[in-house]
């Protein structure tokens, strides 16, 4: 039975709220984890971790972002009807994921000295970005079992998954701190570490189908059909919100870049509700293709984002004086920047979950080109405003790409349910 507008409501805020709640431990554990790194390294030293981690990021996206939420949506329209391909599914996501995983790794290590030469400097160590390569591995395996307890909604052992990798890194920055050996290496020893940990913790908690790693030929297929726009989606998504401290490194620095990701570490609380809402809002969406039900979940969706958006306003008039308590006087030349971003950040938690709706109707590849567009919109902006003025034209670029993003997939999205049905599944036979 279709449950009441109200009922969705409050158990979608529920589901959101365990989740957030757990994102929200994640992101305290992650923030002090960087505030020890960025109060012990500086901004120059703190802008090399950066550089290192934006590396691991694009190397685990490239592993297969969009194969999870390939699976997690074949999962829902399966588990249902035919429970041993949902069980099959996972099999072949996991063979994917490895695969890729491994192979990424290994190049992300044999380029890591020419990426550490551009990005950062010609007499930088490439450790830092070796072990980053490393370490995109393990967050991929940790991002499988994640959307694999997705898949069925246990969003309790989501939430215990998502929490233990920053708790991890946290515990070992700060040993490595009071041992009086941390050094932008083994900050990003410890973002591994913590990956590792959360790797075995998600595997012993996910389904037992999880856990085989033999595909099944039928269904690679389906699932790269599928998944092949997201990967590209996700990829480009990552550079056009990292491309700005990337180009701040290359162009002004690190010093510049350790600046600017001070103030993204505190935007990083909107933009894990938003990605909190996409977690519990993809299962959802994707057992249905009609509009009448997807309008119905999209301004269920609407609502929810609106009802937690507003806790987060008054960011704006605290920041000041939470910055500087917490990063000292060394992070000042954050405090505008963060002003600058957080609107667009705001704007993009309320329209940015609703590209599920794009992937319940099959139009995967309108969001790819959306994104490619935006990027390069992005580049050209940072690359404007970054040369005339340094952090704060990241910033506005940043603001406004965010802008330009939500009012696009609005658009996009309002067009779709003009539409009864989607597009026909090949995956539905």
């Amino acid at each position: 039975m279709t449950r009441t507008g109200g009922a969705a409501t409050r158990q979608t805020a529920g589901h959101t709220i365990t989740v957030f709640g757990g994102n929200l431990a994640g992101t305290a554990f992650g923030f002090l984890a960087n505030t020890l790194i960025m109060r012990a390294l500086g901004p120059s030293d703190y802008g090399v971790v950066i550089v290192a981690l934006t590396f691991l990021a694009v190397l685990s996206q490239l592993s297969g972002r969009g194969i999870e939420q390939a699976m997690v949506r074949c999962v829902a329209m399966f588990s249902g009807s035919d429970p041993v391909r949902a069980e099959a599914t996972y099999r072949t996501a996991h063979q994917l994921k490895l695969v890729a995983g491994i192979l990424l790794a290994a190049v992300g290590v044999a380029v890591a000295g020419w990426v550490t030469r551009f990005f950062i400097g010609p007499d930088a160590s490439p450790l830092p970005l070796q072990i980053a390569a490393v370490a995109s591995l393990a967050a991929s395996l940790w991002g499988y079992t994640g959307a694999c307890l997705q898949a069925v909604q246990s969003f309790t052992r989501f939430t215990i998954v998502q929490v233990s990798c920053a708790a991890g890194r946290l515990v070992l920055t700060a040993a490595f701190l009071l041992g009086g050996m941390l050094t932008p290496m083994l900050a990003v020893g410890a973002t591994l570490a913590g990956y590792v940990g959360a790797t075995g913790l998600g595997y012993a908690l996910c389904p037992r189908a999880a856990r085989g790693w033999r595909g099944e030929a039928e269904l690679r297929p389906v699932i790269w059909q599928y998944s092949r726009w997201l990967i590209v989606s996700s990829l480009i998504y990552l550079f056009y919100t990292r491309l700005d401290q990337l180009m701040l490194s290359r162009m002004e620095g690190t010093h510049a870049a350790g600046i600017y990701g001070a103030s993204v570490t505190f935007i990083q609380l909107v933009d894990l509700l938003t990605a909190s809402l996409l977690t519990v809002f993809l299962p959802q969406m994707c057992a249905t293709a009609d509009s009448v039900e997807l309008r119905s979940r999209m301004w269920n969706s609407l609502r929810v984002s609106a009802m937690l958006a507003l806790p987060l306003l008054p960011a704006l008039f605290v920041i000041r004086p939470v910055m500087e308590l917490l990063l000292g006087g060394q992070f000042l030349a954050a405090i505008p920047i963060f002003t600058v971003i957080f609107p667009g950040a705001v704007v993009n938690m309320l329209t940015h979950p609703l590209q599920v709706i794009m992937h319940a109707r099959t139009r995967t590849g309108v969001l790819t080109a959306m994104d490619i567009g935006v990027l390069a919109f992005n580049g050209a902006a940072n690359w404007v405003a970054i040369g005339h003025y340094g952090m704060m034209g990241a910033a506005v670029a940043a603001l406004l790409t965010r802008l330009l993003a939500s009012a696009l997939l609005v658009v996009l999205v309002a067009r779709e349910l003009r539409s009864p049905t989607g597009p026909v599944e090949a995956v539905a036979a």
